[in-house]
């Protein structure tokens, strides 16, 4: 079953590049006349009101955007406008600092310095080999192929990638190795930043248009579970404390960066008054709560839609 769709990345040749799971216009425009055609695209208010009653109906989804990104602001919400369609928007508050986490530079990096990603890949995993031997020994003994079977879309040097990221280096360790290749690539963060990112103006006028701004954590952890409960509790209280202020309003909707949680985390939430929250796959089919609702991811569903219209 269908419950929402997750989107994060746009792109249109000019301002915004294409990449890795990016949309185009036309194929966002393709989706949403899909969805249109098979589905009832509910507002934020409406879907909140229907998951708690329990009234919500097989053919009912609703739309999320996640990370903050500029190109969902510049491609995607003038369509959303046109169509006047409401959806949630899920930011991380680091996003809007002066020194943004670097996670989103590193995709932007990976997509706009090669000429696809494996080349990226290779880059990166020829460079690990000669500067740090035995950690890519560790991985090379540990990789195992049933790590992250829960995303599809993922290829298998995706999944080694984010295994080598998430499994084998530490979070500082990964971005020395990274801003190792930043610096050799001369890749500027300070000169991509307001292309990757959305402002804080921007954000205040995504809210105004009627749209539910939602929290991501403060910093984007990839393995917010890994974190001490004072250390989740902080992510999302920063991050709460920063949407209420730029929005002035109630703070009740949010999504699990990367789709990692545990007990915890959604302990924190019921306590911090968050009402909705939603996962990022559909490893688990069904609403297992309020608080871990699955998302099918625009890439994956982009495909069973073109092939279904062919």
């Amino acid at each position: 079953m269908l419950y929402c769709v997750m989107f994060h990345h746009f792109y249109d040749n000019r301002k915004h590049h294409n990449g890795q799971g990016a949309l185009s216009l036309l194929d966002f425009q393709m989706l949403l006349d899909w969805l249109d055609d098979n589905y009832t695209i509910l507002s934020p208010d409406n879907y909140y009101s229907k998951i708690k009653n329990k009234t919500l109906l097989p053919t009912d989804v609703c739309l999320t955007f996640d990370d903050s990104l500029k190109s969902q602001y510049d491609i995607a919400l003038p369509e959303l406008e046109t169509r006047n369609i409401k959806a949630f928007y899920f930011v991380y508050s680091n996003a809007f600092s002066n020194s943004p986490d670097s996670l989103e530079f590193y995709r932007d990096f990976r997509n706009t310095y090669f000429d696809d990603i494996d080349e990226f890949y290779d880059f990166y995993f020829q460079h690990m080999k000669q500067n740090s031997s035995q950690l890519y020994e560790e991985y090379q003994n540990k990789y195992h192929e049933n790590y992250l079977a829960d995303f599809p879309y993922y290829t298998e040097n995706d999944k080694r990638f984010r295994f080598m990221r998430d499994q084998i280096l530490t979070s500082d360790e990964y971005e020395y190795v990274m801003d190792e290749l930043l610096a050799i690539k001369g890749y500027s963060k300070s000169k991509r930043r307001k292309f990757l990112f959305m402002s804080v103006e921007d954000l205040k006028q995504i809210s105004n248009l009627g749209h539910t701004i939602g929290l991501h954590s403060h910093s984007h952890p990839t393995q917010i579970s890994t974190l001490t409960e004072e250390q989740q509790l902080s992510e999302y209280t920063q991050n709460k404390e920063f949407v209420a202020d730029i929005t002035q309003k109630d703070v009740w909707a949010m999504s699990h960066p990367c789709g990692n949680y545990n007990k915890t985390t959604l302990s924190i939430l019921e306590k911090i008054g968050i009402k909705v929250g939603f996962r990022s796959s559909l490893s688990i089919p069904d609403i297992k709560s309020n608080l871990e609702i699955p998302r099918e991811d625009h890439a994956n569903l982009i495909k069973k839609v073109k092939s279904r219209t062919q």
